[in-house]
């Protein structure tokens, strides 16, 4: 489904101060001539109402409605809500709505094919009722008329961002705000769950934080769904079906252990709701620093950012933490956020004392990359970090990052690390992969909102996923589709013609490789940013190819796998002749100076290369098999 996040427009109008904290009625007529009245026909028979303020002169207003998410919730959840769409500019006429009046430029039809509720308000009462101030609007009104959207200093509205900017992907993310706010369930069974710090070590939720960014695994009937905590330690409620469902919860690391994990509840045909709660206990007592870095980019002459996060992810308050940074020498520093305690060459130490348990913190250096600097040289920076009481007792390294100078790029990409050329990867079985996500506001305007969706590759453990280093600060959920939303709520992302530094964010994210993959295997991934209501910036797709580590020497070894090539030299294709014991394996092509010019799996003991493409001249052959034996050959290319 397309994605609809929507954001908050400066369509202004005006404001007015409302009057009770229950919503005003109203009663107006449809499009078909039929009148509804807001309490006597929905609310006081027991049903919520979403309302959609909308202008047919709005731009983005069409792309809300064309997601078909209202027409889908209306379908589905119809005997419990209603949908009602409110065309409020007085001035608009049905012609307007139809997509053929002088109003509508867009020239979208707001009401052919549509069964929910259409009105077009032509005296202007919705906006002088509601005080509306913005295009587009979007309210949950429960049954007892509380309402719910954004926050305009007024009594009637109780805030909800996400209603009034309508983060909604699907129909079931609206009843999901109705379920929240008003307690209707809409006859679907549901899983909620809590993940908290159990400090009393009580298994008892009560009185204790939530954690946040910990990933939950839901097992049921016929798929599996990963979750993860938000802010407040609660990761996302869902709908499931008759059946058993299993949720397991996974630490952070090894100091922790989880309380009554996994558990599991088994839905009958009847409606259901089941809350369960996860607490973090303490295995060992002692701190446990983890770090990164980053930067978005490296322009040559220009400003950059490099941003390093650290947490303590341990058991107790981490102690006397220390903080070195190592930038590589082509990086000029112009300021550091906040300023080191020391300096000794390109390292910076900073002593940021104690860390209460998952304290995290972030340093920014802004520098400016050397005018002299080659294009495409390599520059590496990294982090370590520490604290007195570390299990380890040591300052250990997290990554480094390596990336290439660059004189113009491709603001809106997906990258991954260790940085190789272009964005074809290989990768050694079990490796963990860092994966990058680079946008800019390249539009006229500021962008109040941005979203990245990015659906993982089913070869990665979604469980797995830990967030890194962030230009702004975020929040994250997972779909059922394994798709990783990142959404930067009221970024205020000024456009690159008022302010280009400015214009720019990223993130980053580490994800484990499913156990053991076939070589072979290749791993892709893209990702989809939108900028408020605009179409989303599809990046480049980066591909991982998993792989045994390739040597380019050449001296064979007795034990060594013997393979021989026939012919050799060869113009077209050659054949490969394995003992017939090796079944599987990779094999690698490459040039006389190491770089792959061909490499792919294969089945069986013997096998063809087609090598009619590869320019005249002699090359190595290596061929390693499942088993990890290896051998190299020489073949020349006629």
């Amino acid at each position: 489904m397309k994605n609809t996040l929507l954001a908050l427009c400066l369509f202004g109008l005006f404001s007015s101060s409302l009057r009770a904290q229950q919503i005003p009625d109203f009663t107006l007529t449809d499009v078909n001539g039929q009148s509804h009245s807001l309490y006597a026909d929905y609310l006081d028979q027991g049903k919520a109402v979403f309302i959609s303020l909308f202008s047919t002169w709005n731009p983005f207003d069409p792309d809300f409605v064309e997601s078909g998410i209202m027409d889908e919730f209306q379908a589905t959840y119809g005997t419990h809500a209603q949908v009602i769409a409110i065309e409020t500019d007085p001035n608009a006429t049905m012609e307007d709505l139809l997509g053929t009046g002088q109003n509508n430029q867009s020239g979208y039809d707001f009401v052919t094919g549509h069964d929910y509720v259409i009105i077009n308000d032509t005296t202007g009462s919705i906006i002088d009722l509601y005080g509306q101030s913005y295009y587009p609007w979007m309210i949950v009104v429960c049954p007892d008329g509380t309402a719910y959207t954004a926050d305009p200093t007024t009594p009637d509205f109780i805030a909800d961002p996400e209603v009034f900017y309508a983060f909604f992907e699907s129909a079931d993310d609206i009843a999901d705000k109705v379920f929240e706010h008003c307690g209707l369930d809409f006859d679907r069974s549901q899983i909620k769950g809590y993940v908290y710090n159990d400090i009393s070590s009580d298994c008892d939720p009560a009185g204790e934080s939530g954690v946040s960014q910990i990933m939950a695994t839901i097992t049921g009937p016929s798929s599996t769904f990963t979750r993860v905590s938000g802010n407040d330690g609660r990761f996302q409620k869902f709908v499931v079906d008759e059946g058993t469902y299993t949720v397991e919860v996974t630490p952070p690391n090894a100091l922790w252990s989880v309380c009554d994990n996994p558990q599991s509840y088994t839905f009958g045909p009847d409606p259901d709701s089941v809350m369960m709660d996860f607490g973090l206990q303490a295995n060992q007592s002692c701190a446990f620093m983890n770090a990164d870095i980053s930067a978005p980019f490296l322009i040559r002459c220009f400003d950059n950012n490099v941003y390093v996060n650290y947490c303590n992810e341990g058991t107790v308050a981490a102690e006397d933490v220390t903080v070195e940074v190592t930038l590589d020498n082509a990086m000029l520093v112009n300021s550091i956020d906040p300023a080191p305690t020391s300096q000794n060459g390109l390292t910076y130490t900073f002593d940021l004392g104690t860390m209460d348990i998952f304290e995290c913190g972030d340093i920014v250096f802004n520098i400016t990359v050397d005018c002299e600097a080659e294009l495409g040289a390599l520059q590496c920076y990294s982090v370590s970090v520490g604290a007195s009481n570390d299990c380890n007792n040591t300052l250990f390294p997290d990554p480094e990052e390596c990336q290439e100078i660059v004189g113009s790029y491709d603001p809106n990409d997906k990258r991954a690390y260790p940085f190789q050329e272009g964005d074809d990867y290989t990768i050694e079985p079990n490796e963990t992969i860092k994966y990058m996500v680079r946008f800019q506001n390249t539009g006229t305007f500021m962008a109040f909102n941005v979203e990245v969706i990015d659906t993982i590759s089913p070869h990665m453990d979604l469980a797995s996923l830990r967030m890194g280093t962030s230009s702004h600060d975020y929040e994250i959920f997972i779909d059922e589709d394994r798709a990783l939303h990142v959404l930067y709520e009221d970024i205020m992302l000024p456009d690159s013609f008022s302010n280009e530094p400015a214009s720019h964010g990223f993130f980053t994210y580490y994800l484990d490789q499913n156990v053991d993959l076939p070589l072979g295997t290749q791993i892709e991934n893209e990702a989809a940013i939108y900028f408020d209501f605009n179409d989303p910036v599809i990046t480049n797709t980066t591909v991982h190819t998993v792989s045994l580590p390739v040597s380019t020497t050449t001296p064979l070894q007795p034990d060594e796998l013997e393979f021989s090539t026939i012919p050799n030299p060869a113009s077209t294709t050659v054949q490969v002749r394995l003992d017939e014991t090796v079944s599987a394996g990779i094999y690698t092509i490459l040039d006389v100076g190491g770089k792959k010019a061909l490499e792919a799996p294969f089945q069986n003991s013997n096998f063809t290369i087609e090598v009619d493409a590869l320019p005249k001249g002699m090359y190595l052959l290596q061929v390693i098999a499942a088993d990890g034996q290896s051998g190299v050959r020489k073949l020349m290319v006629e």
